[in-house]
């Protein structure tokens, strides 16, 4: 019995001491972690995006994010968070929740979830290094609403690519010159064969060159292209496997704050899609932005968009889409903007059918829509 009892508050005394190790191993944990997190620079914000959507032929087309004809939809919040350490590591995670993550995603899941950016970095002079999933360098426009112009995105924002899983190096020469070369999966958004989401398992090289001669001004000149293999995809009895599918992308930005209140943009593309049959599209557009600054709660914003559709392997000519669109903008509180925006698509070319169907049906060659749209940002 006294044995029994020696051994039992013997091993009590040990468990109460490996517990009180435990525990202070865990409290050194986290103390080591809030330390190491309170030694880091924090980004953390999130904005929300709501709209009201209306449509002269009660049904839109050609959009990239889902419209909701007379009708409200949740577009997204945007939930991001970020730390660098004065070593240079860095660490970042983006989360998009609503109607817009099933396209970002492009699973086929109608689950309102998407793991946009999630990537590790590491800063050493003029050299960056990051790995992970990251937005990507194409194009004017982004996911995230509040740092656009205009309400709805441009056609050209369709046929760029959204999000790249990968590495990605950027070198910084001086203040003016800036060079990023990666490889990665790439996410082809809207070019014909294409997936919609960052399913890619074929490698795609990303190369930029970035110019800013002076702060008013600046530069950039994209380029994208590899093959396309999801993998996992069924293929359809008869057709050209996805992997010996390529897709091309050349896009330039232009940033120009030509007054304290006026800001121009440009952005131009080339889009090219190939199979081994000798079937080939091609894709050219281009897009300008005005943006002008009333006061500190009023601004104005203009997109002209111009793009072509080719289609050189059926030698079945070109279908044109023009679009403009005009957009009101009132901050009535900081970070909170109600914009208000007038849209007019027009479709004319020689390839195929007008593309846009009214309520009765009948195909019409342009598309009206105005959209009331809510932002906010912290």
């Amino acid at each position: 019995m006294k044995i029994s009892k020696a051994l039992l508050g013997s091993t009590a005394l040990l468990a109460a001491f490996v517990s009180a190790g435990t525990q202070a191993a865990e409290k050194r944990d986290v103390s080591a972690a809030v330390t190491a997190l309170s030694a880091a620079d924090l980004d953390i914000g999130a904005s929300f995006d709501m709209s009201y959507d209306w449509a002269a032929n009660d049904t839109t087309v050609g959009r990239t994010f889902r419209t909701e004809n007379d009708g409200f939809i949740m577009h997204q919040v945007n939930i991001r968070g970020g730390a660098q350490w004065s070593n240079g590591i860095g660490a970042h995670v983006n989360v998009v929740l609503g109607n817009d993550a099933n396209v970002i995603s492009g699973n086929g899941e109608d689950d309102d979830f998407d793991l946009t950016q999630a990537y590790l970095s590491k800063t050493h002079g003029n050299l960056s290094v990051m790995g992970g999933r990251f937005v990507t360098l194409a194009g004017m426009e982004v996911i995230n609403p509040t740092d656009n112009l205009n309400a709805t995105r441009s056609f050209l924002f369709g046929f760029q690519p959204f999000v790249h899983t990968g590495v990605r190096a950027t070198y910084a020469l001086g203040d003016m010159w800036t060079f990023t070369a990666g490889v990665n999966n790439a996410q082809f958004a809207n070019t014909g064969n294409s997936m919609a989401g960052d399913n890619n398992t074929d490698t795609t090289f990303e190369a930029q060159v970035g110019y800013t001669p002076f702060d008013s001004l600046s530069m950039f000149l994209t380029g994208y292209t590899g093959n396309e293999d999801a993998g996992d995809r069924a293929q359809t009895p008869g057709t050209v496997n996805d992997a010996d599918l390529r897709f091309d992308t050349l896009d330039l930005v232009v940033n120009y704050q030509a007054l304290p209140q006026l800001y121009v943009g440009l952005n131009a593309d080339y889009f090219n899609s190939e199979d081994p049959t000798g079937g080939s599209s091609e894709a050219v557009g281009v897009a300008s932005y005005l943006n002008y600054q009333f006061n500190s709660k009023l601004r104005a914003a203009y997109r002209n968009e111009y793009l072509e559709l080719k289609d050189a392997g059926a030698g079945s000519g070109s279908d044109i889409l023009r679009s403009n669109t005009l957009t009101l903008g009132y901050s009535c509180i900081e970070n909170f903007e109600i914009a208000l925006e007038a849209r007019h698509d027009k479709a004319t070319g020689d390839a195929g059918a007008a593309p846009f169907a009214p309520i009765d049906m009948f195909a019409e060659d342009d598309q009206i829509t105005g959209t009331l749209r809510t932002t906010f940002k912290f």
